[in-house]
């Protein structure tokens, strides 16, 4: 049982991150994806500022993702919220050894 007391209770939401649906790709070249992609992302960075979430992970899928900073940006300028945005980045190693 908690109490209010507790200080898990109250420092319950600087122990939780939120993180991005695996599919939304503001990125696609298919512009249904992309406006879905659009749509579900703006809803999720709303829904994370509400919980009050004090990070939000977002994978990114590639090389480019202006579209992805483009709503980005806006959702920054355009909130009353102080949530933190975390990029997850994807490294590839080539499997060659290079002799010296």
């Amino acid at each position: 049982m908690l109490f209010l007391t507790d200080p898990f209770y109250l420092d319950w939401n600087t122990l939780i991150v939120g993180k991005l649906s695996p599919w939304i790709d503001a990125d696609s070249e298919i512009e249904t994806e992309r406006r879905n992609s659009e749509a579900a992302l703006t809803q999720e960075l709303n829904f994370s500022a509400y919980l009050g979430l004090p990070v939000f992970m977002i994978p990114l899928k590639g090389p480019r993702n202006a579209n992805l900073a483009r709503l980005l940006l806006n959702h920054i300028h355009t909130g009353h919220h102080t949530s933190n945005v975390s990029y997850t980045l994807g490294f590839r190693f080539s499997s060659t050894v290079l002799d010296f």
